[in-house]
């Protein structure tokens, strides 16, 4: 693209930088250029996946991390036309270690606060996606990395997966809201946030923050297949579906939250792709 073409798109798409109409416009097959994740766009643009690209630091969360993040949600929240984000990490290690000490050691509390407000950000945004977020946990997800887990909707974890909120180890308070909401277990939460015990990737799945475990070595086809099974799928039913499970979640109680899905699903009756996936299931055996 010409400097004048490159100017005219920049211009075009307002408030967004250029970085971001790249990510718009990316093809299935190439990628987005960042600093610290990869971004690439296949299944004819259906799917995104994000690989924090920090193995050096076991992808470890940073400023610079947040502010890719956050730009990356931002562009997905209205892009209708990706159904799935699969969140991984880069390497084999970690799927992400938490907090870089490095850009936390010298702060004080109004900073760290500042910090920590940034995964919280990055968590409600990628609950509030219209694209169900499958994390591909490739190693270990400790801290700011637990809570990234715990965002997605679905967690397909590799064999040495392990799971930990070890802040209270370095004198900081981490994991103590979310993860008694998250686990099926609270007594299991009160340990790994006040003893720093961690999880493996089976003890996880029996407490319900890991969907599935991949055979050894097959993290990426386990991925693969979740994401074509969510391909068959209406994407805007299958996109009111997850925003009636996760508001629901955050309902006063049960009835709210079943009045929620009720009206949600009166929307999703009045949908095209609902009355074609419907008349298919008829059909099917005629």
């Amino acid at each position: 693209m010409c400097r004048a073409a490159a100017v005219k798109a920049t211009v075009a798409v307002g408030r967004m930088d250029w970085m971001r109409y790249l990510v718009w416009r990316t093809k299935e097959g190439m990628t987005v250029e960042y600093q610290q994740i990869l971004f690439e766009r296949t299944h004819e643009g259906r799917v995104v996946q994000v690989t924090l690209n920090r193995p050096e630091k076991l992808n470890a969360l940073g400023w610079r991390l947040f502010e890719e993040l956050i730009d990356v949600t931002d562009a997905l929240a209205d892009d209708r036309s990706v159904t799935v984000l699969v969140l991984t990490g880069s390497g084999d290690k970690a799927f992400c270690a938490g907090a870089d000490i490095d850009d936390v050691s010298d702060l004080d509390g109004r900073g760290f606060r500042k910090f920590s407000g940034q995964v919280v950000e990055i968590y409600r945004r990628l609950r509030a996606l219209p694209q169900v977020v499958v994390i591909a946990a490739n190693g270990l997800g400790f801290g700011g990395g637990c809570a990234l887990v715990m965002a997605g909707d679905m967690v397909i974890a590799a064999p040495h997966a392990r799971f930990a909120q070890p802040e209270i180890n370095v004198g900081i308070v981490g994991g103590a809201a979310l993860l008694p909401r998250h686990l099926n277990r609270r007594a299991r939460a009160f340990e790994m946030v006040l003893l720093a015990e961690r999880i493996d990737a089976q003890e996880a799945k029996d407490l319900g923050l890991v969907t599935r475990i991949a055979d050894e070595g097959k993290l990426d086809e386990a991925v693969t297949e979740v994401v074509a099974q969510l391909l068959e799928k209406p994407p805007q039913v299958l996109s009111m579906a997850k925003e009636a499970m996760v508001r629901g979640e955050d309902a006063a109680d049960n009835v709210s939250a079943f009045a929620l899905q009720q009206d949600l699903a009166a929307v999703v009756f009045d949908l095209p792709e609902r009355e074609a996936q419907m008349n298919a299931f008829l059909n099917k055996g005629k």
